[in-house]
């Protein structure tokens, strides 16, 4: 394993635009310092206490991102320690988020999940959702919708994965011409990023193809 060439080899593939968000959750602390001591400061985590632990332990400038299914009774836990929460999927967390960030008086950057694979383990919003969480949205004094997050089939084939790309990005694109604060599209991972960069993503979140 060869974490810092392999992240060297990647970023080659990527535009300078484009947010590399390491995927640490199950990684030890010394390998996320490798990637950090090469100038990576956006990691993923998935679990509360993993997340909490990892903290503790490491630079306090790292940008940690929550990118996981979020779980309401763990919110509490994670708020103050997390830059950005990738998994929004439904108001009733968002109106939970915000009334305890407002305890930590802290501002917290979110992206909207959205359904885009028929599997039924993929959650996220249906589409009929996401206007009225981001109308919704404009209220709260604490909570900044930045965009849109969403994961692709567990699949070979290429075409239905680019066919769920496309369909977010289509209404990221779209959702921006009325929301123009919406900024970030999260797609992508270590099997179909290149796929996701070509529809103009611009968060990938790598994890296997830095750290296998």
């Amino acid at each position: 394993m060869n974490i810092l060439n392999n992240i060297i080899l990647l970023k080659k593939k990527i535009n300078q635009n484009v947010i590399l968000l390491v995927v640490s959750k199950g990684r030890s602390v010394s390998d996320i310092l490798i990637a950090y001591n090469f100038g990576i400061r956006h990691f993923g985590e998935s679990y509360t206490k993993e997340l909490v632990i990892k903290y503790n332990n490491l630079p306090k400038d790292i940008l940690w991102h929550m990118i996981g299914n979020l779980q309401s009774n763990k919110i509490k836990y994670i708020v103050p320690f997390t830059y950005m929460i990738h998994s929004i999927d439904s108001i009733n967390k968002l109106i939970l988020l915000d009334k305890i960030c407002e305890k930590y008086n802290k501002k917290m950057s979110c992206l909207l999940q959205i359904k885009i694979s028929k599997e039924i383990t993929k959650k996220g919003l249906n589409f009929n959702q996401i206007v009225n969480i981001l109308e919704y949205s404009c209220n709260m004094r604490y909570i900044h919708i930045v965009g849109l997050m969403g994961i692709s089939s567990k699949t070979k084939d290429d075409k239905l994965i680019y066919e769920e790309f496309k369909i977010l990005c289509d209404l990221f694109n779209s959702l921006k011409k009325q929301f123009v604060y919406l900024k970030y599209l999260s797609m992508g991972m270590s099997s179909d990023y290149k796929i996701a960069l070509s529809l103009g993503a611009n968060i990938i979140r790598i994890g296997k193809l830095i750290f296998n």
